[in-house]
């Protein structure tokens, strides 16, 4: 069998982990350099830095034989603008791209959503929200609507504004191509766990297996230091939600559905899905002990390995909780050996987990 693992962050260290006990070759392909370009597990690594000859090499591998393997979205945000036909090809995963297509912007997946009957954040294009009457109060979140692939604007994730002149006076740091990909959202109270998401595996269109997880801590924000599997009273409402979600449009590959609950209420609303595997991912690997024999065969029983999974991201982990002062820093050092369950870290691969400390330029 031979893989091409199509990304560079962690979620494609997470799948050379799972595919090198089932491929005979593996190669990794990306547009920039990232933890994963740093691991010994690939045959071979090939970097991209214009994303049509990054599909023209895709189209020629799948026409070797070679079976396709997306981990990044700026990876799917480029070949679906330059080859969008590769994502509905057998070898290809996520596969079939009418699926796809729906989930690579909130607003498209929101009236999929809406169309089965789950509630989302109220929610508005910023063209829409510059140029027309305030449909909703502030304060508000500032996101991207889809993947960003503009290197630029790459250290911009989420912002909070009060104002509708706020909002106005941010988006000046933005060209107007970034502008139609921003989307404005309510916001809504939140407290600590307040994001929750379901990551799981679809083989054509069926669910086979996944992890509710719950953040419990975020560095920096929006970015995931530290997560446990949530057992919560919604555990089995938002997992089934989360299937019917995928289920609805038929997808293969993995896919991660991400709800926010009020602090409140307890009204728990979509935020987003991601048709890739998750920044958390490797806790399947805490969760599990036979991912790759379940991706390999969907007919597989998961089998158990931990049914209260702990799971952190050591640097950005260490770095939040010193935020918080020396004692919760201390606590966290004596903390980290229980955990067990890490983010790009392997004994036997540290290049990529090492790769973190390197200062960015």
């Amino acid at each position: 069998m031979k893989i091409i693992i199509v990304g560079s962050g962690p979620q494609a260290f997470f799948m050379l982990n799972i595919y090198k006990q089932i491929a005979d070759v593996i190669e990794l392909v990306y547009l920039n350099t990232k933890v994963a370009t740093f691991s010994n597990v690939p045959n071979k690594k090939s970097f991209f830095s214009d994303k049509k000859q990054l599909s023209d090499y895709l189209l020629a591998a799948i026409n070797s034989g070679y079976c396709i393997y997306f981990a990044g979205g700026m990876e799917i945000q480029s070949v679906l603008e330059t080859s969008p036909e590769i994502f509905d090809c057998e070898k290809v995963q996520p596969n079939k791209l009418k699926a796809l297509v729906t989930f690579i912007s909130k607003e498209k997946t929101y009236i999929q959503a809406k169309n089965i009957g789950i509630n989302t954040l109220p929610s508005l294009k910023l063209t829409k929200f510059l140029c027309s009457e305030l449909v909703f109060d502030g304060p508000y979140f500032l996101k991207w609507d889809e993947e960003n692939v503009n290197p630029q604007f790459s250290h911009f994730k989420t912002q909070m504004l009060v104002t509708k002149e706020d909002v106005v006076s941010f988006v000046d740091i933005f060209d107007n191509e970034a502008i139609n990909k921003l989307i404005i959202q309510k916001y809504i109270r939140l407290s600590k766990g307040s994001n929750i998401s379901y990551l799981g595996y679809y083989n054509q269109g069926s669910h086979v297996f996944g992890m509710l997880g719950q953040q419990l801590l975020q560095f920096p924000v929006g970015i995931t230091a530290y997560l446990t599997e949530y057992h919560g009273h919604k555990k089995s409402e938002l997992t089934n939600v989360a299937i019917r979600l995928i289920e609805s449009v038929g997808l293969t590959g993995f896919c991660e559905v991400e709800f926010i609950v009020d602090s409140l209420t307890n009204e728990y609303y979509l935020l987003e899905v991601n048709p890739r595997p998750c920044g958390w991912a490797s806790a399947l690997l805490g969760k599990f002990e036979n991912v790759a024999a379940m991706i390999a065969d969907n007919t597989t029983m998961p089998i158990n390995k931990n049914n209260s999974v702990e799971w952190i991201n050591i640097l950005r982990y260490l770095k939040a909780t010193l935020q918080k002062g020396i004692i919760c820093f201390v606590i966290a050092l004596f903390k980290i050996p229980f955990i067990k369950c890490y983010d790009v870290f392997s004994i036997l691969d540290l290049k990529p987990f090492l790769s973190q400390f390197r200062a960015k330029k």
